[in-house]
């Protein structure tokens, strides 16, 4: 029911996230006769911050910002000459997660394969799946606490975009 409310406000939270660029402090509206409330706030340079809660407590975020979030696993690696475009932290109830999307200014799938493929090995992973093209390369793996997914796209000749997404998983 929860999950139900938050699907039918959503053109509501759009306007009130472009509405948010207008307040930086960000603004919250409460809804529904039981305590259920909005909040949405940031700007450009720090990010964006879309929050609801219901009456029984249960919580439903995202944050969205141009910087790696503090509590971004760092044994994950990176490519040395990647370049952050967006991060995306979502957390309810249930779980987290964040995705974290970067480029590179080369075509370079293989290196983006030999780096994940190599942490995978190199740290107790199992691979669920893979795909690899000329152009795209996908995998996802899991250990007992994550699920970590990558997905690697040349978009130009000079360029590779990659997103990857951890999942924590409860038990």
């Amino acid at each position: 029911m929860y999950k139900r409310k938050i699907l039918l406000i959503i053109p509501l939270s759009l306007t009130m996230f472009l509405l948010s660029g207008c307040f930086d402090d960000g603004i919250s509206i409460p809804f529904g006769e039981d305590g259920e409330s909005i909040s949405v706030g940031g700007n450009e340079e720090e990010g964006f911050t879309f929050s609801a809660e219901n009456n029984d407590g249960e919580e439903f975020s995202i944050d969205q910002s141009m910087e790696l979030p503090e509590d971004f696993p760092s044994y994950i690696p990176f490519p040395d000459d990647h370049q952050l475009i967006s991060s995306t932290t979502y957390k309810e109830n249930e779980g987290e997660g964040t995705t974290v999307v970067y480029s590179m200014e080369k075509s370079d799938l293989q290196g983006v394969e030999e780096l994940y493929i190599n942490f995978m090995d190199e740290n107790g992973y199992e691979s669920q799946s893979e795909m690899k093209s000329e152009e795209i390369f996908s995998l996802t793996m899991k250990n007992a606490e994550e699920a970590i997914t990558i997905y690697a796209l040349v978009e130009a000749e000079n360029e590779t975009v990659v997103t990857l997404s951890v999942l924590k998983i409860q038990e």
